[in-house]
């Protein structure tokens, strides 16, 4: 008889549902996607893309200072090994740090630098990180760093703590700026000068008005009457020095040449700012002046904690000298000699302590106790009673300090900034000249190279005609070009290598937006319709739309056409109108001035001149001219 096999069959053994599998949740795709998307736009803005306003530091940059401040021993390291050590903290690659590390180096600030790292006027690139060293700056060890008083967290993959926020003292954010772009959320906060930033927290710590403006280190002429605080909506327009030194061909004018520069080249760009940081823990816009104010506020907060820190300290150390100094002047350590047990070790020298508590500041602890048996023979044979007075008299000096900066904490904040001031402000004066200056219109600069030509016969116009068309004018690709057809219909258009403007045109030039030329159009409505007459200026136009001057009626037909510079030339000509002969007609001439129409604009569809046949209009000849 055959054995039952014990084994299961493929199917049950490889089954993807088990007996004993928790029950399946079946949710919606969208909500899904909903959930992700919220958690990955908000860790963007968190983690990535917008400074804190502690430290104004991106998370990148705080790693990066945090990784060479552990690696800092005064000597320059090579960019390639930092990378690789902020690799521990920051999880999005070494080229993101690389890229960062050098943004740092370049706003000449925090890190010492050697080696080639590029340069911003030039655009050129840093040389790779293997070939270029860095330390920090002698600034960033004064202000960026303090670990006793640095919140702390753990590290992407929890083998490493790293700084929530560093402690900086300085409102670097605004001496460095920053840009940023997160998931439906910008940041540029343009840098500022050092030694007014020094100022401007003094004020703020004085309760005094700030307002400030930027500074860059490429120099330059900067138009900041629309900054705006830095917040959104404002503006700035930047531009380059240039001197008058530049070889021109001849006839050349270097004034147009340099207001050519500002309208066709990056020597003048706008920048518009967006001051967003984040703040417990969700992004805040605010502008640049409350950003310094609250940095100022966080400077006084950490030289604060620090000066509590300290003075714990020196309250310990004063503590522990004044129990040393009774341990062994009173020869305390000689009761302990006969102690057999720890019990009786620290009985003796309780019991010998106990006539001397009173002049502590504090209560002796059992680790007090414990501290003094570890003091070495050799110490307790070199215990010199006066150097120990001068101890504890220079710890009182440094405790009175202390409490003293902490009760004038908002003037020691001042004095803290007057230092870096003094220390390292020389060289950081403002580089950037404030002055307003007006937008340059590239179409007022811009050389007009080209000529216009126009062929009639064919209805066309355009720059390539030379061979076959008239030359109108000199013109430019950025010119605009008005024309006017024999149907009443007028467009605007670019100035391009050719175009169609029909056939035997009224008139074909230039076109100035804020013109104010007068045009005179007198058409026939329809075919066998009345004469009319209309006085205009064009006025807002939209490009490449035909606009029909007339009436509309199919067959209409221009027979007078005229362009004056100004209201007063218009208001001069007369035209003669000469109608077809009729038996019951008499006068076969109507003199016509121009003044007797109102000027209107475009849309007007004009006066009634006459209902009878029209055989031609012509101008009126001024005196000692003959008739056309």
């Amino acid at each position: 008889m055959a054995k039952k096999s014990s084994k299961k069959s493929a199917d049950e053994a490889y089954s993807p549902i088990l007996p004993s599998a928790a029950p399946v949740e079946h949710k919606p795709v969208d909500t899904l996607y909903g959930d992700w998307f919220l958690d990955y736009a908000s860790y963007v803005i968190l983690e990535r893309a917008v400074p804190h306003i502690n430290d104004g530091l991106k998370p990148v940059h705080r790693r990066i200072l945090h990784s060479m401040d552990e690696l800092e021993d005064g000597r320059y390291n090579k960019v390639a090994n930092v990378v690789g050590n902020t690799m521990k903290y920051h999880p999005h690659g070494d080229a993101s740090i690389g890229d960062a590390m050098v943004q740092l180096g370049q706003k000449d600030l925090l890190i010492d630098t050697q080696g080639n790292w590029g340069n911003t006027l030039t655009g050129d690139n840093a040389a790779a990180p293997r070939y270029i060293e860095a330390r920090l700056s002698k600034f960033a060890l004064d202000v960026v760093f303090s670990p006793k008083v640095t919140e702390w967290a753990a590290s992407y993959d929890g083998r490493n703590k790293e700084p929530v926020t560093l402690p900086v003292k300085f409102p670097l954010l605004l001496a460095q700026g920053v840009e940023g772009i997160a998931v439906g959320l910008s940041c540029r906060i343009l840098p500022h000068n050092f030694i007014e930033l020094c100022d401007a927290s003094i004020a703020a710590l004085r309760g005094e008005e700030v307002n400030l403006l930027p500074d860059f280190i490429s120099g330059g002429i900067m138009d900041a009457a629309d900054y705006n605080g830095g917040m959104r909506g404002g503006r700035i327009r930047i531009r380059a020095k240039i001197d008058e030194g530049v070889h021109l061909p001849a006839g050349t004018d270097a004034d147009q040449t340099i207001q050519a520069l500002y309208a066709f080249t990056d020597c003048e760009v706008s920048l518009s700012p967006n001051a967003v940081v984040i703040q417990d823990d969700k992004p805040r816009f605010m502008n640049v002046n409350d950003l310094l104010r609250a940095s100022a506020e966080n400077t006084k907060r950490i030289l604060g904690e620090e000066l509590g820190i300290l003075l714990g300290e020196l309250n310990e150390k004063w503590h522990f000298s004044s129990l040393e100094k009774i341990f062994i002047e009173n020869r305390i350590y000689r009761r302990i000699e006969e102690a057999e047990t720890w019990e009786a070790v620290m009985e003796a020298i309780w019991k010998g302590l106990k006539p001397h508590l009173h002049v502590l500041k504090r209560e002796v602890t059992n680790d007090d106790v414990a501290r003094l048996t570890e003091i070495k023979i050799k110490r307790i044979s070199k215990f010199n009673s006066f150097e120990a007075d001068e101890h504890i008299r220079e710890l009182e000096e440094e405790i009175d300090q202390a409490e003293k900066f902490l009760k004038g904490l908002t003037k020691y904040t001042i004095r803290h900034f007057e230092e870096l001031k003094k220390t390292y402000g020389a060289g950081r004066e403002r580089k950037t000249v404030i002055s307003g200056f007006e937008r340059v219109a590239a179409a007022e600069v811009i050389v007009q190279g080209e000529t216009l030509y126009l062929n009639a016969k064919e209805g066309f116009a355009g720059t390539s005609l030379k061979r076959e068309g008239d030359p109108i004018c000199k013109c430019s690709p950025l010119d605009d070009v008005l024309f006017f057809t024999r149907e009443g219909n007028m467009t605007v258009t670019k100035a391009a290598a050719k175009f169609f403007v029909g056939k035997n045109p009224l008139y074909v030039n230039l076109f100035k937006k804020d013109e104010s030329a007068v045009y005179t159009m007198i058409y026939r409505d329809g075919r066998q319709g009345s004469l009319m007459a209309k006085r205009f200026r064009i006025g807002g136009v939209t490009r490449d739309k035909e606009y029909v001057l007339t009436k509309g009626t199919p067959g209409s037909n221009v027979l007078y056409f005229i362009r004056h510079e100004t209201e007063e030339d218009s208001n001069a000509q007369n035209v003669v109108v000469h109608l077809k002969p009729a038996l019951y007609l008499r006068n076969l001439s109507i003199k016509f001035p121009f003044n007797s129409i109102a000027i209107k604009g475009r849309e007007s569809q004009g006066n009634i001149v006459t209902k009878h046949a029209v055989d031609r209009v012509v101008r009126e000849p001024k005196s000692g001219e003959s008739a056309e």
